[in-house]
């Protein structure tokens, strides 16, 4: 079986994780970073310099 990027991207330190578990964090870990809020954008200074 050769290496996807996928699959160097994950490791698990310690037990076996199967494909299907795999899966799963990497859902969870990608829906939690896009539930994030963006970031405001600058606006440059609020007061005179």
């Amino acid at each position: 079986m050769s290496l996807t990027s996928a699959e160097s991207v994950l490791r698990v330190e310690k037990g076996h994780a199967d494909p299907e578990e795999l899966a799963a964090v990497t859902a969870v870990l990608l829906a939690r970073a896009a539930a994030q809020p963006a970031a405001p954008a600058r606006r440059g200074r609020d007061t005179a310099g």
